[in-house]
C-alpha cells in the first residue's frame, strides 16, 4: 500500500532534511495538535501543514508505524551532487596553484610540497563550503562543531594524498625517461659539456628532440639541421620580431673597440703569429668600417650608432662567418674575434629590451642551451652510425638474447625475429623517442594519478554513506 505521508512530501521543493524532519515530526507527534505544534516552525508550505494534520487526524490506524529517522527515499538531487564535489574540486585547484606559487600552509616553495599542501587547503576549504551551503538548505550536516572539523580535516588529509601520488608518479616517470636519455647522450656529454649533463637533457627532452638525423645533424660548416635547426630558426625569426620596433640604440664603435682589446690581449705579444692578430683586428674593421655604414673615407667617427634591429644582424652575421671559419688561414683567431663580437653585441641587445629576462634574452639563454644539446645529439648520431655493425656491442647483446631465446626451445625465426627487435629498441632513435615520449605523458600522468585517487575516494565515501543508510 502506497505510503501516503512519502506521497504527500515527495513532490515538495524542499530540501530532503526538511522532509525527514517533517517525517520524524509526524511518527512522533501523540496527536494532531501536538503535530500542529512541531510543524509550525518547519519551512513547508502551510498546505503541505495542513495536509499532514488532516492524515494524522483521520489516521484511524492506516498509516503504517516507521521507525523514527527514516526519510522518504528520494534520490540524490544535482545541487546534492554538485556539493559533494566541492572538496575534490577544491583540492584540485589547490594542487595547481600551490604546485605553481610559493609557500602554501608552510609546505615548499612550489613543487611537489606546494601542491601538496595547496591541495590539503583547497580540500578543507571545499568541504567546509559544502557544510555550510547544506546548513543554509537544511540538508544534513555536522552537527557538532568537532564533527565538522573532523570532516574538513579529514578532506584535508584525503586530497593532498592524491596530489603526493600524482607528484610521485610524475618524478618517477620523469626521472626514468631522463636516464634514459642521457645514457644515450653520456659519451658525447663526458667529452667536455659533462658540468651541462643535467641541463642539456632537460633542454633536449623539453624541446622534443628525438636522437637521430631528424634531430639533430652538423654539416661540414658546423651548421645545425634536423628538427633542432629548425626550432633554431624559429627562435631567430622570433628575436628579429622582438628587436624590430625596439627603442634605442648600439654603438658598434664601442663594440669593435672590445674586440680589439681582445685581439691585443690574445695575440700581440711575442711567440704569437703576427698574421692571427690582423685576422682579429680585421674582424673589428668589419663590425666598424664596413662600406655599408657610409663613412666617408679616412675619417673615424667616435661613436657609430644604429638601431637595435641593425645591431642584431651584425650579431647574425659574426656568428655565420665564426662557424664556417673551418680550413680558413688564421681561422682560430678569426672565430675568437667573431665570437667576442657577437658575444659583445648580444649582450647591448639585451640591454635594450629588457635585460636577460626580457624575450630577447630568454630566447638567447634558450637557443644556447639547444645548440649544447643538439651538438651532443649530433655527435651520439655519428657514434651510432660507427657502431651499428655485427661487432657492435649492442649487437651482441641483441644476438645473445635470441641465442637464449632459441636455447630455451623458441623457434629459430621468433628467436632471430626476438634478437632483431631488441636491436631495434636500443638504437637511439627507438629508445629516445620512447623517452620523450614518457616524460611528455608523466606531467599528464601525475594529473591523473591525482585525480583518479580523489575519484577513488569519493565513490568509496559515497558508497560507505550509501550503506550506513
Amino acid at each position: 500500500m502506497p505510503d501516503p505521508i512519502e506521497a504527500l512530501l515527495r513532490p515538495l521543493p524542499i530540501p530532503n532534511r526538511v522532509k525527514a524532519v517533517a517525517w520524524d515530526v509526524f511518527q512522533q507527534s501523540a496527536s494532531p495538535d501536538d503535530l500542529a505544534a512541531k510543524l509550525r516552525d518547519l519551512p513547508i508550505p502551510q498546505e503541505a501543514k495542513a495536509a499532514l494534520w488532516n492524515l494524522k487526524a483521520n489516521a484511524g490506524g492506516q498509516v503504517p508505524a516507521q521507525e523514527p529517522g527514516a526519510p522518504p527515499s528520494d534520490p540524490m538531487s544535482a545541487v546534492d551532487r554538485l556539493l559533494s564535489f566541492l572538496p575534490m574540486a577544491g583540492g584540485a585547484a589547490g594542487g595547481i596553484i600551490g604546485g605553481i606559487g610559493g609557500t602554501v600552509g608552510g609546505m615548499g616553495v612550489g613543487g611537489i610540497p606546494g601542491a601538496i599542501g595547496g591541495a590539503a587547503l583547497g580540500g578543507s576549504a571545499g568541504e567546509a563550503l559544502r557544510q555550510l551551503a547544506n546548513r543554509v538548505r537544511w540538508e544534513e550536516a555536522p552537527d557538532t562543531a568537532g564533527e565538522a572539523a573532523r570532516d574538513i580535516g579529514f578532506q584535508g588529509v584525503v586530497q593532498g594524498a592524491s596530489e603526493g601520488v600524482g607528484g610521485v608518479v610524475t618524478k618517477g616517470a620523469a626521472k626514468g625517461a631522463q636516464a634514459v636519455y642521457r645514457g644515450y647522450l653520456k659519451p658525447s656529454l663526458a667529452a667536455k659539456k659533462i658540468a651541462k649533463a643535467g641541463p642539456v637533457v632537460r633542454t633536449a627532452m623539453n624541446e622534443g628532440i628525438p636522437i637521430s638525423r631528424t634531430g639533430a645533424t652538423l654539416d661540414e660548416t658546423g651548421k645545425i639541421a634536423g628538427k633542432a635547426g629548425r626550432v633554431i630558426s624559429e627562435m631567430h625569426d622570433e628575436v628579429r620580431a622582438a628587436v624590430r620596433e625596439a627603442p634605442g640604440k648600439v654603438d658598434l664603435k664601442r663594440i669593435a673597440d672590445r674586440v680589439r682589446r681582445v685581439a691585443r690581449q690574445r695575440y700581440f705579444k711575442p711567440g704569437s703569429d703576427p698574421s692571427d692578430y690582423q685576422a682579429a683586428l680585421s674582424v673589428a674593421d668589419r663590425i666598424d668600417q664596413h662600406k655599408s655604414l657610409g663613412i666617408p673615407p679616412g675619417m673615424v667617427p667616435s661613436r657609430i650608432r644604429v638601431s637595435v634591429s641593425q645591431a642584431n644582424e651584425v650579431k647574425q652575421a659574426l656568428q655565420e662567418s665564426a662557424r664556417s671559419s673551418y680550413g680558413v688561414p688564421n681561422a682560430g683567431a678569426k672565430e675568437v674575434a667573431e665570437k667576442a663580437g657577437a658575444r659583445k653585441l648580444r649582450v647591448a641587445i639585451e640591454a635594450n629590451t629588457g635585460g636577460r629576462r626580457g624575450v630577447v634574452g630568454r630566447l638567447n639563454a634558450r637557443e644556447s642551451k639547444l645548440i649544447d644539446a643538439a651538438q651532443a645529439i649530433a655527435h651520439a648520431v655519428e657514434r651510432e652510425a660507427n657502431q651499428y655493425t655485427l661487432s657492435g656491442t649492442k649487437s651482441l647483446l641483441s644476438g645473445t638474447l635470441g641465442a637464449g631465446t632459441y636455447a630455451a626451445g623458441a623457434a629459430a625465426p621468433l628467436a632471430a625475429a626476438g634478437a632483431l627487435a631488441a636491436r631495434t629498441a636500443l638504437h637511439p632513435a627507438v629508445a629516445s623517442r620512447a623517452a620523450l615520449l614518457a616524460n611528455r605523458l608523466s606531467k599528464e600522468l601525475g594529473i591523473g594519478a591525482a585525480s583518479a585517487t580523489r575519484l577513488a575516494a569519493y565513490v568509496l565515501a559515497e558508497s560507505d554513506g550509501g550503506n550506513d543508510e
